[in-house]
Order: C-alpha cells, then sequence, then structure tokens
C-alpha cells in the first residue's frame, strides 16, 4: 500500500472513529459505548501510519536519551583527557625541571672549569712574561758590562748604553708580544668554552620546549575532536526533531 493510500485510509478511520463517538449519546443517563470497536479503530490508525511516522516516532522517545548518553560519554571522555592533560603536564614539567637543572650544574661546572683553567693559563702567562723581563734585564745589563768592558776608546758610554737600550727594548717588547699572544689564547680558549656551554644550555631547553609543544598540540587535538563528536550529536538531534516536526 503507498503512502496515498495508507492516508486515505486513515482518514476514512478517523470518520469512523468520530461516527462512533457521535452515536455513542447518553440514554435514560447511561453512557453507550463500544470500546471494542473504539481500540478496533485505534489500532487500525496506528497500522495505517506511514513507517517513516512511526520510525520518527521511536527516534523522538529515545532522542533525550541519546542526547544525554552522548553529552554523559562527552563529558567522560572530556574528563579522561583532561586528566591525561594534567598528568602529561606534570611530568613535562618535571622532566623540564630536571633538565634545566641539570644543564645549569653543567654549566655552573663547565664554567668553574674554563675558569679554573683561564686564571692558570694567565697565571702561567704572567709569570712567563715576568722571567722573560727579568732575563731581558738581565740580557741588557750584561751587554751593558760586556759594551763598557770593550770600550777601550772605541765607543764613548752614551753610545754603549744607546745600543744596550735599544737591544733591552727588543728584547721586552718581543716579550711582551709573545705574553699578548698567551693572553689572547686563553681568552679565545675561555671564549670557545662558554659557546658550547651556551649551545648546550639551548638544546637543553630547546628539547623541553620542543616536548610541551608536543604536549599541547596532543591536548588540542583531543579537544578539537571532543568538540566535533559532540557537534555531530547536537546536529543529529536537530534533525530527528526536525523530521518529527515535518511528519
Amino acid at each position: 500500500m503507498n503512502k496515498d493510500s495508507k492516508s486515505i485510509e486513515t482518514l476514512s478511520t478517523l470518520d469512523q472513529l468520530e461516527a462512533l463517538l457521535e452515536e455513542s449519546k447518553p440514554i435514560f443517563g447511561w453512557f453507550r459505548f463500544n470500546d471494542e470497536e473504539f481500540y478496533m479503530l485505534v489500532n487500525k490508525i496506528r497500522a495505517s501510519l506511514p513507517d517513516d511516522l512511526r520510525r520518527a516516532g521511536k527516534i523522538a522517545q529515545n532522542s533525550e536519551q541519546i542526547i544525554s548518553s552522548a553529552h554523559s560519554e562527552a563529558t567522560a571522555v572530556l574528563g579522561s583527557a583532561h586528566a591525561d592533560a594534567e598528568r602529561v603536564l606534570v611530568e613535562a614539567k618535571a622532566e623540564a625541571a630536571h633538565l634545566v637543572g641539570t644543564a645549569r650544574q653543567q654549566a655552573e661546572s663547565t664554567i668553574a672549569e674554563g675558569t679554573a683553567h683561564a686564571e692558570s693559563v694567565k697565571s702561567s702567562a704572567d709569570a712567563r712574561v715576568r722571567a722573560m723581563q727579568e732575563e731581558a734585564e738581565h740580557h741588557a745589563k750584561t751587554l751593558r758590562e760586556q759594551a763598557q768592558a770593550q770600550s777601550v776608546a772605541l765607543v764613548d758610554e752614551s753610545e754603549i748604553a744607546r745600543i744596550a737600550t735599544t737591544q733591552a727594548r727588543e728584547i721586552l717588547r718581543s716579550a711582551e708580544q709573545e705574553a699578548d699572544e698567551i693572553r689572547r689564547g686563553a681568552d679565545e680558549y675561555a671564549r670557545e668554552t662558554l659557546v658550547t656551554l651556551e649551545d648546550n644550555v639551548a638544546a637543553a631547553l630547546g628539547q623541553v620546549e620542543d616536548r610541551v609543544g608536543s604536549v599541547l598540540s596532543t591536548i588540542r587535538g583531543g579537544r578539537v575532536a571532543l568538540d566535533e563528536r559532540i557537534t555531530r550529536y547536537e546536529e543529529h538531534a536537530r534533525a530527528r526533531e526536525m523530521l518529527v516536526g515535518r511528519e
């Protein structure tokens, strides 16, 4: 039976039901009503309803339960996601604190070692410079003494002093140049140590930031997925309500 035939049959049955009510008039204070025929007509109307309408009626009856179940499930999933997020964040913070603490200890240790080595190199350089200066002064003094001893009428005293002074200055200049090179080498070593330390600390902090970024990305992804599921639940509920309203 097609939909139009069912509609005609439903209207006919409603006419019969109305006629039954018209015939059921009180007589001498008694109300005569054929309840068997009434229920038969009601069942006939129910049977003649379109299948879509009956399905819509069942869906409408269960829609509140479905929506409530969906919200309960979404709430449970959100609660679990929040709990997991809090746990992961706590773990990430603990790991970050550990990495930062380790990096700080390594930095302090490296700085202490670099500083100690630089001080040692500087002290050695200073000692070497002093030794070279003393040696230069001693050599200059020796030259002056030798020149004075060999100056018999050949070179006057001022010329001897000039030659000795020139040689002494050359020796001191060479010693100072070597000392500067030693100091520069110590400074370059200290700088390289600090650059290496800076790179190590930056790498450790980068690992922490990557871990935290991954955790936040996972949390955002879970939240978006849950929002989409809840939206689909609500769209399905609205679609069912609209279907029932059209019927």
